[in-house]
């Protein structure tokens, strides 16, 4: 990056992609160094808001990272990613229906957001909306049928309903598409192993 700005320190994005390294290494007085670098030979504010808001929320800054999420709605009120971002944050500061809220909007905005499906979803088992986050979960894996999250995701509530035939089809994919991920495969033993210690021989698995 250093070598670059030598060739031309006026070049904005440099200081942009140098702005997100140091975020990365969770430098971020140097981060925001960047920034202001970036800002003097740039206009383009939404690019500021946005890492500004990935360097308040690295550093665990909630409330200022929600700060400039706001300014980035008020600039583009039509961004699903804004609205991800928020609800994100909401999230990490317990502000469960806020967030919900705000992953709702997101969907609206973006009918094809796979973590907003599955993050709302989360939120809504933690309040017990098993059905609605059923649903979310089915709408995830339309949109990425490649992706274990939502079928976990889905076998999840499933357990939590004590419907563990329904559970299983759904570990087992997870499963099959993520062999490597320790998650995948402990619910799809412990799905398993549950099914055939259960006292109804209708319900075991052979394999």
């Amino acid at each position: 990056f250093n070598k670059a700005l030598k060739l031309n320190s006026n070049y904005a994005e440099t200081y942009l992609v140098k702005c997100e390294a140091y975020i990365e290494l969770f430098e971020f007085q140097k981060a925001k160094d960047c920034i202001k670098k970036y800002l003097k030979l740039s206009n383009d504010t939404y690019k500021t808001y946005l890492n500004m808001v990935e360097i308040y929320t690295a550093s665990g800054d909630f409330n200022k990272a929600l700060i400039f999420c706001n300014k980035l709605i008020d600039q583009k009120p039509d961004d699903a990613l804004a609205y991800y971002k928020k609800a994100c944050l909401l999230k990490q500061m317990n502000n469960i229906i806020g967030a919900i809220d705000c992953y709702s909007t997101c969907i609206e905005l973006q009918s094809d957001h796979y973590d907003a499906y599955c993050d709302k979803a989360e939120l809504l088992v933690a309040l017990c909306n098993h059905e609605e986050a059923l649903l979310l979960y089915a709408k995830a894996i339309s949109v990425d049928k490649s992706n274990s999250d939502a079928y976990i995701g889905k076998a999840l509530v499933y357990m939590d309903l004590q419907d563990y035939p329904s559970a299983l089809p759904l570990a087992k994919r997870a499963y099959d598409l993520n062999p490597s991920d320790d998650w995948c495969k402990c619910y799809f033993f412990i799905i398993k192993d549950m099914i055939n210690n259960t006292s109804s021989p209708k319900l075991r698995v052979i394999k």
